[in-house]
């Protein structure tokens, strides 16, 4: 209720706003403002979405996206959608949960998916690798099992870390060595990653490995870091996707957050076909959820 009341107070105020001083404007932005700020039952960002998406343009006659909303409707359905292939996909992050939509949609579209950062942790031990105490999602154990199953038997190339960084702490390199992953030598009595360590970023082997898979690839998606990109010497695995990124000479499409710093403080943004500011919305995007005021309008009877 307070989405449509706000919807339909900024719609008046835009439609009051020549005859409205510039004083009385910006008090009623307060109000609106205010108003927001004393909700308890949704986020600001939410209603925000719901009244200047959904609510406003009810009550404007002509409604149009505006450039960067177009940009992303364009490039991702265009290279998403129709790609040319093959499609490489590399999906990095902490959460599966975040990402399990996407990742199931993607499974049906792509060629290539290759999974990296905390997330690739649930999917190693869902295969049956031992990885001592590093923090994996135990509720998503049989869906990440299900996913590899699934990409393996429609023919898709699923990759996950072959060797890994890991630090006996997680805010800098201590002890920071790498180590090997496999199903063959390790054990739950002497796991792959060492008692008292976590898994920080993917290994050079796999940085040289993911650098091959993705160089097969006409058209690449990139969302997520490989490691705890936020700490330098845990990021040579995300630089190396970047690398890798640029140096492809197919188009390249990056799904925001982290992936976009490492492509800006490569210097390499400018050699992105298309750089994302949708955020988890982009996600939603391409994984088919119906995203309001973006379906065409139906046609005149």
């Amino acid at each position: 209720m307070l989405a449509l009341a706000l919807s339909r107070a900024l719609a008046l105020s835009l439609s009051l706003s020549i005859s409205l001083s510039l004083a009385r404007s910006f008090a009623l932005a307060l109000a609106l403002a205010l108003a927001l700020a004393r909700s308890r039952t949704r986020t600001l960002a939410r209603l925000l979405a719901l009244a200047s998406v959904t609510g406003v343009a009810r009550y404007v006659p002509e409604c149009y996206p505006g450039p960067l909303v177009h940009a992303e409707i364009k490039y991702l359905m265009q290279y998403m959608a129709e790609p040319v292939r093959p499609l490489g996909v590399i999906i990095g992050g902490s959460k599966v949960a975040d990402k399990i939509g996407v990742l199931r949609s993607l499974i049906q579209k792509a060629d290539t998916i290759i999974v990296g950062g905390r997330m690739a942790f649930t999917f190693l031990a869902a295969l049956g690798t031992e990885i001592g105490k590093t923090q994996i999602e135990e509720k998503w154990l049989e869906a990440a099992r299900e996913m590899v199953h699934t990409a393996t038997a429609r023919g898709v190339r699923f990759y996950l870390p072959s060797d890994i960084l890991v630090s006996e702490s997680l805010d800098g390199p201590v002890g920071m060595r790498v180590v090997n992953l496999s199903k063959k030598c390790c054990t739950a009595d002497k796991p792959c990653v060492p008692a008292g360590c976590y898994g920080v970023d993917i290994g050079p082997r796999s940085c040289e490995e993911i650098a091959v898979e993705l160089a097969r690839c006409n058209t690449l998606f990139w969302n997520g870091p490989m490691g705890k990109y936020e700490v330098p010497e845990f990021g040579e695995g995300t630089t190396a996707v970047a690398r890798a990124f640029a140096a492809s000479p197919g188009s390249t499409i990056i799904g925001g957050g982290d992936s976009v710093a490492a492509i800006n403080q490569l210097g390499v943004a400018s050699k992105m076909t298309h750089i994302s500011t949708g955020g988890g919305a982009s996600l939603e995007l391409i994984e088919g959820v119906a995203m309001p005021r973006t379906a065409p309008p139906p046609p005149s009877p």
